[in-house]
């Protein structure tokens, strides 16, 4: 009977009694939002985000974190309601599609929360900070790349990825840096929109539609294995190289293993989301200030580096 009341009162303290370990006046609630794992890059955003959400409460007992992760826009500007809801001071959020997502951030603003974009952005968007890789420089080191190996020649196709502003960088700056090599012939440019799935079908029309392929930029290292797939099946021979982008953790391994097709890829690191949730960690407990944008840089993987940006346990 003494252990029951025991029991009893411990409970009753729990429920009725404010936190007193912490104090609801000191908590710190830091939501974050972000696409669920819809093809390998996004897969690796998770992954960072996990991670960093396991180490930053390790080292701070006081920040409550709010994760959710959203099949498209509509679930997300759920999410981020429910988020305001409890009291968000601060928001992490890669946007699904980041246009329809403008009024309900600029409520969160309103709001006094202080919000991190990453990745993807639009001009309606409202942010404190914008933390993104440069994808500009992306697509321009994919094309200088190519044209370095090819001898500045050959018939290429292009596949993009969903129509926004980061693809129009890349595209943008890949063919930039090819419009110095005349001899290099751009014979058609097509979404692929991200997707391993897309870049096999998009493959297949291309191998029926062009006889000679000297080469292929897929822009994304997930659509750069549905065309390797769909070229292989085919049986033809006459693709130099293919090149994607992003680091894979696959294309990265077939770097390392001397794919005569795939020498090279450029980074695009899904760990720009542990950044910025460190980024806003850190403004919470120590009121940290920082650059209206921070761009992560670019980076050539080669055979001779590839080692370095390898991550065995990441799931990209």
């Amino acid at each position: 009977m003494r252990r029951y009341t025991k029991n009893i009162l411990v409970l009753f303290l729990f429920l009725f009694y404010p936190i007193s370990a912490i104090g609801a006046e000191d908590r710190l609630i830091l939501g974050i939002s972000i696409p669920s794992a819809d093809h390998g890059w996004t897969g690796g955003v998770v992954w960072w985000a996990e991670k960093a959400i396991k180490e930053i409460q390790a080292a701070n007992p006081r920040l409550e974190v709010i994760f959710k992760q959203a099949v498209n826009h509509r679930e997300q500007s759920y999410d981020i309601e429910n988020m305001l809801e409890n009291n968000i001071q601060a928001l992490v959020i890669l946007p699904h599609y980041p246009p329809p997502l403008a009024n309900i951030l600029r409520r969160v603003h309103n709001q006094g929360v202080f919000i991190i974009t990453v990745d993807r952005t639009a001009p309606t968007l409202i942010n404190d900070v914008y933390v993104a890789a440069n994808n500009y420089e992306f697509g321009y080191m994919c094309g200088e790349y190519m044209a370095r190996a090819s001898g500045g020649q050959g018939k290429l196709l292009v596949m993009e990825g969903v129509p926004c502003d980061v693809n129009t960088l890349r595209v943008k700056g890949f063919r930039d840096a090819i419009a110095a090599f005349p001899a290099m012939t751009v014979m058609d440019s097509q979404p692929a929109h991200w997707s391993e799935e897309k870049g096999y079908e998009l493959m297949q029309n291309y191998l029926a539609a062009f006889s000679q392929i000297d080469m292929i930029w897929c822009g994304d290292d997930d659509v750069l294995m549905g065309a390797l797939a769909a070229y292989k099946q085919s049986g033809r021979q006459d693709v130099k190289m293919m090149l994607g982008g992003g680091g894979s953790k696959r294309v990265i391994e077939m770097i390392m293993a001397g794919d005569p097709l795939v020498p090279a890829t450029v980074t695009y690191p899904p760990d720009m989301i542990y950044k910025a949730i460190s980024m806003a960690s850190q403004r919470l407990i120590a009121g940290t200030e920082y650059d209206k944008e921070v761009i992560v840089p670019s980076q050539l993987i080669t055979k001779e580096n590839a080692e370095q940006f390898y991550h065995p346990d990441s799931i990209y």
